[in-house]
């Protein structure tokens, strides 16, 4: 689940303090987003639950997820991760920080 705004990573600029000025888009931090799937017909996750092919939790998950950094964004004015990738079996969570490191590839 990556965030960003910015479809040129060069245009990201960070202060002497770690402070960006944007995010890499997704597509740039996850390049195949945006190939189509080859199945004209992909199922829909409703679809994919109901197969036994995705968790029941999946949606949820990824909701929660996306709800605490909107709920940090919005009362604290920041965005502490650029990413974050989880997995059911075993359940485990990691999220990328923002930092210097982490935008290189993309700057």
């Amino acid at each position: 689940m990556p965030i960003g705004n910015l479809a040129d990573g060069r245009k990201i600029r960070t202060d002497r303090l770690g402070l960006c000025s944007g995010l890499p888009s997704p597509y740039l931090q996850e390049p195949d987003l945006l190939t189509p799937d080859p199945n004209d017909q992909a199922p829909s996750c409703a679809e994919m639950a109901l197969a036994e092919i995705q968790s029941l939790m999946v949606n949820r998950i990824a909701a929660t997820i996306a709800a605490q950094g909107t709920a940090v964004f919005v009362l604290q004015r920041q965005v502490l991760h650029l990413s974050t990738v989880f997995a059911l079996d075993p359940p485990t969570a990691r999220s990328s920080l923002i930092t210097q490191t982490a935008l290189r590839p993309y700057l």
